[in-house]
């Protein structure tokens, strides 16, 4: 079974895993010559302070090092909405269009209990995620062999680890919803409700000290690449806390869909 599920959504996620590696490999590439014509810095000290929180860009770091440039460049709003369409259609296309659709029902006849194939799912999950991940770290490496960026290899590793925690706590907290509905449209908004309400309460906590309280609703806030390359974020209990988000989401979602009423 899983070995069809992947057949399957094979190709999807090697689409979000290839693209994202060559957008960080991109700005890799180009890194060493902004770098050194100075331009950016320009463009950056021009914008309003709002802008750059939005952005996660910070003008007085951001060309010191090429982590620093994909932190806002990749690892800041850009990373937060390819991780919550990630997870909101990997979830849709494992668990809540075959339930829409019927073809579930041809899985568990075979017989395959529930609870298995929740199982099979999150294992996908799961490694679509470290998959993605993955890639992202193999193609800097390559761009650091191939222009000497001299990386940070302990940041390089907190940055991966810390952001596939949160691509696994999205992912299990989608497949969630996804077993809350017999149609895949319901459950896709509301995962899209849920996750752009928290990407909205990073940027509108940015906008003013008086709206600080909304990050408090956005699990984005247990990833902060710029905390972790100034040494300001406890990135090791953040991963740890989103992972146990993850566990807790796919413990529901086992018990939901279990006793859940499956109509064709």
């Amino acid at each position: 079974m899983i070995r069809a599920l992947v057949k399957d959504n094979l190709g999807w996620i090697l689409g979000y895993s290839i693209g994202t590696s060559l957008y960080i490999f991109m700005i890799a590439a180009i890194y060493p010559s902004i770098a050194e014509t100075g331009l950016i810095d320009a463009k950056l000290d021009s914008l309003p302070k709002e802008l750059l929180d939005i952005f996660q860009y910070d003008p007085a770091t951001m060309m010191d090092s090429v982590l620093n440039i994909l932190s806002g460049n990749y690892y800041g709003l850009i990373f937060q909405v390819v991780a919550l369409l990630f997870a909101l259609t990997m979830t849709s296309r494992l668990l809540a269009l075959p339930i829409d659709s019927g073809e579930l029902m041809l899985y568990l006849s075979a017989p395959i209990s529930r609870r298995t194939y929740v199982m099979a799912a999150g294992s996908i999950l799961v490694g679509a995620s470290f998959l993605l991940i993955g890639l992202n770290g193999a193609f800097l490496l390559l761009a650091d062999i191939l222009w000497s960026l001299d990386l940070n290899y302990s940041l390089v590793s907190a940055l991966l680890i810390n952001s596939f925690s949160l691509l696994v706590a999205l992912g299990a907290i989608a497949l969630f919803f996804a077993t809350l509905f017999n149609e895949s449209g319901k459950s896709y908004m509301l995962g899209a409700a849920v996750f752009g309400l928290m990407v909205v309460g990073v940027i509108v906590s940015g906008l003013s000290s008086n709206l600080e309280w909304m990050k408090a609703i956005s699990l984005f806030t247990l990833f902060d690449a710029n905390g972790i390359l100034k040494d300001q974020s406890n990135w090791v209990w953040h991963s740890s806390l989103l992972l146990g988000i993850a566990v807790v989401f796919f413990i529901l979602s086992l018990f939901i869909f279990k006793r859940r009423n499956l109509t064709l």
